[in-house]
């Protein structure tokens, strides 16, 4: 079926160099080993009329819901991997799983996707407001930043969900607490950091703050503009920051300085979906539903429709707008109460 052999290691490896140019190129090819090596996705494909010899062109790739992979084992092969990612679900409702055929090769891509957007990560102190759970091991999240606080290669970087207290007396008297050459970042949970900045209000202007994980799992709902308005007046800096990640997804997307949208790495793209037709994309600037490309996922499924809300600019960068009706929701927030 394939036009030339397909060799997943090579590509993976290759992901760095992907451009504009070629990425519909190497999409048609992934799909085409993922629709032979994917039972699933071979037979939704071919259930909605989309089996390779229909498929010339990056538009009329099928995309699989993502709430296959509540349901299904999504992975290539004929024997499902050791290692998986687990999503945090609500109670009551089944998690996402992601088979990883290595741990090592999704932190490599963590690594990829941050220095695209940030650089290197040890140019950085890395501070997270994570909890360290007791299932941290099916947790990409708890996996990508622990990976970064070894790669920041200081003592002052680490988790301090469980020592806010530290955190506090750190971020209130920082002279001589860090290390001079190196930018200071607190990653963490929306609600983490909310909760942290409402209890300690500490006036830090060259801070720079990273949420993620949406704002789920509170009896009141803030709007990221809401959340990011509180944080920038409690501590004084200019603008707060975000990542976009998913359980099911290999790579990460960050905003970054000066931009309010997710710029996906040469790797990722983003579309834009009618909500009343699946297979009618939107032009820049239109409200939809998402669909993600992450050319990352080579031993699942790298063509994916969410359940999420957004807009794409003429850059190819992506807002999140909110969830779709009645879907799941979705947040590392919610780590914090399970």
């Amino acid at each position: 079926m394939m036009h030339h052999p397909f060799n997943p290691e090579k590509f993976f490896k290759n992901l760095p160099s992907t451009h504009s140019g070629d990425f519909e190129k190497n999409a048609l090819a992934l799909f085409e080993f993922q629709f032979e090596h994917n039972k699933v996705y071979r037979e939704y494909s071919q259930r909605i009329g989309r089996p390779p010899e229909q498929v010339d062109s990056l538009m009329k790739i099928p995309f699989l819901p993502v709430r296959f992979f509540k349901t299904h084992p999504v992975f290539c092969g004929d024997v499902p991997f050791t290692n998986y990612f687990l999503s945090s679900g609500t109670t009551g409702t089944q998690p996402s799983k992601h088979y990883i055929k290595e741990i090592s090769s999704y932190l490599t891509n963590c690594v990829r996707c941050y220095n695209y957007s940030w650089g290197a990560l040890d140019n950085y102190s890395i501070l997270a407001l994570i909890p360290l759970l007791k299932n941290r091991e099916t947790s990409s999240l708890v996996h990508m930043v622990e990976h970064f606080i070894q790669l920041s290669n200081d003592s002052v970087s680490g988790f301090y969900y469980e020592n806010e207290e530290c955190l506090a007396d750190l971020l209130s008297h920082p002279t001589g607490k860090f290390p001079a050459n190196k930018r200071i970042i607190l990653l963490g949970l929306s609600y983490a950091l909310y909760d942290f900045f409402y209890k300690h209000p500490i006036h830090f202007p060259e801070l720079i703050l990273m949420e993620t994980g949406g704002m789920k799992g509170r009896k009141k709902e803030m709007t990221r503009m809401e959340l990011h308005e509180f944080l920038t007046n409690q501590t004084g800096v200019q603008k707060v920051y975000s990542e976009y990640g998913m359980t099911e997804l290999m790579s990460q997307s960050y905003i970054v300085p000066p931009s309010f949208s997710f710029s996906p790495p040469p790797w990722m793209k983003i579309l834009i979906r009618d909500i009343h037709d699946p297979f009618h994309f939107l032009l820049e600037g239109k409200r939809g539903a998402v669909n993600v490309i992450d050319l990352a996922n080579i031993h699942t499924c790298a063509f994916l429709e969410l359940d999420d809300l957004g807009i794409i600019d003429p850059e190819g960068n992506f807002q999140i707008l909110g969830r779709m009706d009645e879907s799941d929701w979705r947040g590392c927030n919610l780590m914090i109460f399970s």
